[in-house]
């Protein structure tokens, strides 16, 4: 299951990736006439200037607490239920989406960095209960291992597959906003894995001791 939970956790991040990657060029595409022409809201600046000052700087706070966030909710959820931290994974799918297609579909650029950061907010609570979520599941001598799996899969998934499938859409319909709709086909998917994963995570976190002493291992 931690195999399946690792793709699960990529296709998440497959997601978060594409929409982060290619936000700031729709923007100046969508918003700007050139990414050399004027500012609209801080002066003395170009449009890629001012794209990458309002995107970076929200994004790297609503990131950041989203994160924390989505950490400490996932820890209350978990002590009421083992299948909490999945949840807070499921969530992070899901609630994303309505700024996302806000982002993609406005024509005020106003909304669209409002909507940016919500989306960052969310999108990223998934972080820190995923690592979790592994680490839950197997003996101490194999945390290691499942830390290197969930890496590996959320940057062979999604950091390198994300930006780039929605690119390719993009380049074969003509429209960014297409392409990066196009990636919500995958969402299905990682909450039916996630579902299906949160069935078995009581069972197995139940055995996780049996499993340690039969390693031999200190409980």
């Amino acid at each position: 299951m931690g195999i399946s939970l690792a793709i699960a956790f990529g296709s998440i991040s497959f997601m978060t990736y594409a929409i982060s990657f290619w936000a700031p060029p729709y923007a100046i595409r969508t918003f700007y006439a050139a990414p050399t022409a004027a500012a609209h809201f801080i002066g003395g600046m170009s449009a890629a200037e001012e794209v990458a000052t309002i995107l970076g700087w929200s994004a790297a706070f609503a990131a950041a607490t989203g994160v924390i966030l989505g950490g400490v909710i996932s820890d209350i959820w978990r002590r009421r239920s083992p299948r909490g931290r999945i949840y807070v994974n499921m969530l992070a799918v899901v609630l994303p989406a309505p700024a996302v297609w806000t982002m993609f579909t406005t024509d005020d650029v106003g909304i669209f960095y409002i909507a940016s950061p919500i989306a960052q907010l969310f999108g990223s609570a998934w972080v820190g209960a995923a690592v979790a979520t592994l680490q839950d599941l197997v003996l101490p001598r194999m945390r290691a291992t499942a830390g290197a799996t969930y890496v590996l899969g959320t940057t062979m998934v999604g950091l390198a597959l994300g930006p780039y499938a929605a690119g390719k859409v993009s380049a074969l319909t003509g429209d960014l906003a297409t392409g990066i709709f196009a990636l919500y086909v995958v969402p299905p998917f990682t909450l039916l894995t996630l579902w299906l994963a949160s069935r078995r995570l009581g069972e197995l976190e139940a055995t996780k001791i049996e499993r340690a002493r039969a390693a031999g291992e200190e409980v």
